[in-house]
């Protein structure tokens, strides 16, 4: 995969956070472009052809699962290091209540199923960790610190580990920073004229990141937790858990985000998920936009704890969820059938990507086919133009460079709609994205398309 360098140096934020967090509120896009309103309603809804048109194939319900072929973005990874059996050191400040948790989280992670089953396939095996592993800070945290203030206790702990008491650095060492409930973290979060805006990080939505930090020329792997109450029916504890999850794994196969990126980033092909995750592309930001992210452990040593699905290439391209563990529901989606070659420009590089050419003021069509992994009643289809995270607060496109309709709003298993795109405007780079939503009472799920209108 090409690397998209120039935008990938936007803040160190969005490289190393891996969109930082995993118990971030979902937006939950109802992306209504069609009028649907609803959900698991009748199919039947075929557009009748105008007097001498040709009937449109809308396919059949069909028992074949997969009925097409899914299209869904690789995870891939640009060559950096991994961390493939991970220590994790981890490291507390005093009065911390869930101390003990937190702790036992980092010893037993990597013994479980669950761990096994969201990295493995990278090359990431189990880690380790234990008593020797457990750093208690002794000073107070201040009330406010940056990521600056971080790094800077990192490095001179680890440069004088006889004095700070913290265990070694190795390179397969990741230091995971649960900070106080009373020390606010300070984040940097863009700002125009290439200036940034200083945030405080649970205020802004931000759970957790990870990245690296220079100490006697090598490059170590932090990852930062504040203790962020983020609502939606989990304590302020429980979203840690659920963020340190997504931080760990995202360390061990990216440990180092910002100097040589390991997993970070999608096949060509699926250049849009960039445009459509703003760029967040690591294996916990993948999944942490569905209503199912949070996963309770159900038995075993950390039975009862709070963790993060996350992406799985061999799920997604059996055409089951990509998400894993994934749930017990059927998942369903639906596949483009037609994508043809386009060229799309990030800065100053065009990438061979696959999506829909449509000249300013032309009107083209994409044809969508149905798909679940088991039987599953209708879903409703229905899309939203730019980014999930660009939405209105009510879900709505907050930019109308596109007109799109689509004549089969309900569907299911091997049956197929066409969706008609009028390009009214260049967007930025002549390049737009649309994403159909499939929506049932059990799930929401997302398939992005990059329109080139060059």
């Amino acid at each position: 995969m090409k690397r998209l360098a120039p935008l990938f140096a936007c803040t160190w934020l969005l490289a190393a956070c891996g969109g930082g967090d995993a118990s971030n509120a979902n937006p939950a896009p109802q992306g209504d472009d069609t009028g649907v309103a609803g959900d698991d309603a009748a199919p039947g809804d075929d557009a009748a052809p105008a007097d001498g048109a040709p009937a449109v194939d809308h396919g059949a319900p069909s028992d074949k699962y997969p009925a097409f072929a899914p299209d869904q973005p690789t995870l891939a990874t640009s060559g950096g290091p991994l961390l493939t059996a991970p220590t994790i050191v981890t490291v507390t400040w005093p009065s911390e209540p869930n101390a003990d948790n937190f702790e036992k989280l980092g010893d037993k992670l990597g013994g479980t199923d669950y761990w096994g089953a969201i990295v493995s396939e990278y090359g990431i095996g189990a880690t380790t960790s234990g008593a020797s592993n457990h750093v208690r800070m002794t000073t107070a945290l201040a009330a406010s610190v940056s990521d600056a203030d971080l790094q800077a206790l990192v490095t001179k702990s680890l440069t004088d580990t006889a004095t700070s008491g913290w265990p070694a650095p190795t390179a397969n060492s990741l230091y995971v920073l649960y900070l106080p409930t009373t020390t606010k973290l300070m984040t940097a979060t863009g700002g125009g004229a290439g200036g940034t805006t200083m945030s405080e990080a649970c205020a802004a939505g931000i759970g957790g990141y990870h990245e690296s930090v220079t100490v006697g020329g090598a490059q170590i792997a932090v990852a930062i937790l504040p203790q962020c109450n983020f609502g939606q029916g989990l304590t302020a504890y429980e979203n840690t858990t659920l963020s340190a999850s997504h931080e760990i794994a995202e360390a061990a196969t990216d440990p180092q985000p910002n100097t040589a990126p390991a997993y970070f980033g999608v096949d060509d092909n699926h250049l849009a998920y960039y445009s459509f995750m703003q760029f967040n592309v690591e294996n916990g930001d993948m999944c942490e936009i569905f209503r199912d992210y949070a996963l309770k452990l159900p038995s075993g040593d950390l039975s009862g704890f709070y963790v993060q699905r996350q992406w799985s290439n061999k799920s997604a391209k059996a055409g089951h969820n990509p998400c894993v563990p994934a749930p017990a529901d059927a998942y369903f989606n639906v596949a483009p059938l037609d994508l043809t070659s386009v060229k799309i420009t990030f800065g100053s590089q065009t990438i061979n990507s696959k999506g829909v050419k449509i000249p300013v003021g032309q009107t083209g069509t994409v044809t969508l086919g149905f798909y679940s992994d088991a039987a599953a009643k209708a879903w409703t289809l229905s899309s939203f133009e730019g980014s999930l995270f660009a939405l209105s607060p009510t879900g709505t496109s907050t930019t109308q460079n596109l007109d799109v309709s689509i004549d089969k709003t309900t569907g299911q298993n091997g049956e197929k709609a066409v969706a008609t795109i009028k390009v009214l405007k260049a967007g930025r780079s002549n390049r737009e994205l649309v994403t159909f939503v499939s929506k049932s009472s059990t799930g929401e799920h997302y398939l992005p398309i990059f329109i080139d209108s060059n």
